[in-house]
C-alpha cells in the first residue's frame, strides 16, 4: 500500500489578487473597520491606517524617492504582534513588507 501526501503550498500573498471594488483611487486597498478593529483588539502595538493624521510621518522612509502608501502600518510592541499582522495579511491578500533599519536604496524593507 503506498500513500502520497499532498503538499501544501503556502499562500502567496500579494495585493494584486485583492478585488478592484476595493481599492481607492490611488489604488490603495480599502479594508473595513470591522477588520482593522478585529486586528487593532488584537495587537499590543499601534495600527496606523491612512486615515489618521501620523499615517504620513510613519510610513515615511529615508529614500524620500520612494513613496509607498500601504494599507496599513502594524507598529509591533511584542511577537506576537507579527504574527496577528502576518496573519491578517495572508486573509486580506495583502503585501508583507517588514520594516527593520529602513535602510535600501530601492526603499523596501525586509521581506
Amino acid at each position: 500500500m503506498s500513500t502520497t501526501h499532498q503538499r501544501e503550498t503556502p499562500a502567496h500573498v500579494d495585493a494584486s489578487c485583492t478585488d478592484a471594488e476595493n481599492r481607492n483611487e490611488k489604488g490603495m486597498i480599502n479594508l473595513s473597520k470591522k477588520i482593522t478593529d478585529n486586528l487593532k483588539s488584537k495587537v499590543k502595538g499601534q495600527v496606523v491606517l491612512p486615515s489618521v493624521s501620523s499615517y504620513d510621518q510613519v510610513r515615511q522612509i529615508w529614500n524620500a524617492m520612494i513613496d509607498r502608501r500601504p494599507a496599513l502600518i502594524v507598529r509591533c510592541a511584542e511577537a506576537d504582534d507579527v504574527s496577528h499582522a502576518i496573519a491578517f495579511a495572508r486573509e486580506n491578500g495583502l503585501e508583507i513588507s517588514i520594516r527593520g533599519a529602513g535602510h535600501n536604496i530601492a526603499g523596501k524593507r525586509f521581506v
